[in-house]
């Protein structure tokens, strides 16, 4: 992706080196995630085959099933989020509230950089 593919919004309020920083930031986060989810998603499928001793056990398994369940999906849900932002990156959105069109604030931003909102 050529520099010029990206925009940084005027009205966001962040640096060349904020924005830059920023992009490094989600881009990492989403090979996180994307290892993650599949390190799981591979897991899941793996533990479908587990033999069960007894109820005890059953209930365990079921229990490790449905926490891996829910830490996939949320993963998949940030990732999505962490997409989304990479996209407003590319469309010089990034960093301004979708809902009121303030800017979001760089400290916001570092600390949840697929945030949509400003936090007053």
């Amino acid at each position: 992706m050529s520099e010029g593919d990206w925009f940084n919004h005027p009205d966001a309020g962040l640096s060349k080196k904020q924005f830059e920083k920023l992009k490094e930031q989600l881009f990492a986060l989403k090979d996180e995630l994307e290892a993650k989810v599949e390190r799981l998603t591979r897991a899941a499928s793996e533990t479908v085959h587990d033999e069960v001793g007894d109820r005890a056990d059953e209930a365990d398994l079921q229990q490790s099933r449905f926490n891996a369940a829910a830490i996939e999906n949320m993963d998949a849900d940030t990732l999505i989020a962490v997409d989304h932002a990479i996209e407003r990156m590319r469309q010089g959105s990034y960093g301004i509230d979708l809902k009121t069109g303030e800017a979001i604030g760089y400290k916001r931003l570092q600390a949840v950089p697929w945030a949509t909102e400003a936090i007053h």
